[in-house]
């Protein structure tokens, strides 16, 4: 078994990795054996879980142990910083999105990573593992359906993680809703469709984080829009028009998929498999919860360490998510409210400045 700790133990940790973690030690692929987080309250939730950890006073301790795995899931403000400290004691790592709050940062991580000697680094982009999107990405390289003409992207409802800091809002997080929610849609459209060709954003942040974004994309052979908000309930779709097809998906759910045929009056609503071994270490389409995936997660990283696989969502590729972010908020426009007047649009472009 390879020897696992959790570096920050609060939500993303009890809620969505601590149950898969469980089933890896039912399983004996690892041992979760140290727990580290300066909040302790949140450490001793997971305590119950995995009896055999020791808390950790500090990512010094780890050289005290035979680690062989590390969890990031603390603020992103500290992942770059903790990452390293683990990739140069020979750890590898799956750090939880934004693999880092700056371009700096995430060049930092990966050159700890290609050191000599250094673990393995993975980012927590866990949507790469879902069926639905996995076939998504074939119809667009395959052009199965035909060439893909546009797309639309909408993520929007009113926050309600249940965060344990102020964490989220604050300016020096790195952002907002485009940072926290918008890196798992862009790190999708850099997976299927590459580099674009330009991009136009708008937000509304007026000196602190936006709530509320627009991305307009281009590419060389399509174009889409991306909608982002923790402020309103628009629902969770991404819509693809191909020449023979459209396709719409929700990314909270895995499995399922639809399909409207151009110009024949049907379409095909359903769950979404494969025959072949194109999704790494299939699990039965009964079991549809996240806890599987984030169990498929676990296991590429396993995989890559003993048998030299692939790594499904390597650091290396995370950080063109991040790269379009960092273009986005040196580039960002306002997103006016249309009941601004006059001052108030004034005010909030030199808000926005700022």
């Amino acid at each position: 078994m390879l020897n696992l700790v959790i570096i920050g133990c609060g939500a993303v940790s009890q809620e969505l990795h601590a149950p898969a973690l469980v089933e890896l030690e039912f399983r004996k692929k690892i041992s979760v054996i140290g727990l580290y987080d300066p909040n302790i309250d949140e450490l001793n939730k997971l305590r119950p879980q995995f009896v055999n950890a020791v808390a950790l006073s500090s990512l010094d301790d780890l050289s005290k142990f035979n680690v062989d795995l590390a969890l990031i899931a603390s603020p992103p403000k500290f992942h770059a910083e903790q990452a390293i400290a683990c990739l140069n004691a020979g750890v590898s790592v799956l750090c939880e999105k934004p693999m880092a709050t700056t371009i700096a940062e995430a060049n930092n991580m990966l050159a700890a990573a290609g050191s000599k000697g250094a673990g393995l680094l993975a980012v927590g982009h866990i949507r790469r593992f879902f069926p639905a999107a996995q076939f998504i990405r074939q119809c667009i390289c395959t052009k199965y359906f035909g060439a893909l003409v546009n797309f639309t992207i909408c993520e929007c409802t009113k926050f309600a993680w249940p965060a344990k800091s102020p964490a989220f809002f604050q300016r020096n997080s790195g952002g907002g809703v485009l940072l926290d929610m918008g890196i798992h849609t862009l790190d999708l459209l850099h997976w299927w469709l590459g580099t674009p060709e330009s991009i136009s954003y708008q937000d509304d942040a007026m000196g602190g984080i936006e709530i509320n974004c627009i991305l307009r994309i281009k590419y060389r052979d399509t174009q889409g829009e991306v909608r982002l908000s923790w402020d309103y309930d628009a629902g969770f779709i991404y819509t693809f028009h191909f020449d023979q097809a459209s396709l719409s998906w929700c990314p909270y759910h895995p499995t399922s998929i639809r399909i409207i045929f151009a110009n024949l009056g049907y379409e095909i609503a359903g769950e979404i498999g494969t025959s072949n071994k194109l999704i790494i270490n299939q699990l039965p389409l009964s079991i549809v919860n996240y806890n599987q995936y984030f169990i498929e997660e676990w296991l590429n990283l396993i995989g890559a360490i003993y048998d030299r696989r692939p790594l499904v969502s390597p650091g290396s590729e995370a950080i063109a998510a991040l790269s379009t972010i960092d273009y986005c908020y040196r580039n960002r426009e306002l997103l006016i409210a249309p009941w601004f007047s006059t001052i108030e649009v004034e005010t909030a472009r030199r808000l926005s400045r700022e």
